[in-house]
């Protein structure tokens, strides 16, 4: 569990380009963090490392699980018809749910 005190820091979000091999852009947001009692080091908070990786899947053209599924919604599509469509494979979940993760087909 983390501490109550918390402050906002600026954090620099490295995008990396198209080979993953470099940076492409860093795009500045702003996070929370607390202080570790024990190092003194400042550790992010779970929801700045949800807007880190959120904001470099934005970045990178990604979609996020609950947008993919809103738009197979809109669609009136399967998860099959989807993944067909996407040239994925998907892989249920562990309680045998229909809304497991899609993976990239090999």
């Amino acid at each position: 569990m983390e501490p109550a005190a918390t402050k906002t820091v600026p954090f620099q979000v490295h995008i990396p380009n198209l080979d993953r091999d470099g940076i492409a852009d860093t795009v500045p947001v702003e996070v929370q963090v607390y202080l570790d009692p024990e190092t003194g080091e400042e550790v992010l908070t779970q929801e700045s490392l949800n807007l880190i990786e959120q904001t470099r899947a934005r970045h990178t053209g990604l979609m996020s699980p609950e947008e993919i599924k809103e738009l197979r919604l809109r669609m009136d599509m399967t998860q099959h018809e989807i993944s067909e469509l996407c040239r994925s494979a998907k892989k249920p979940s562990p309680d045998g749910s229909a809304d497991g993760p899609v993976l990239p087909a090999p």
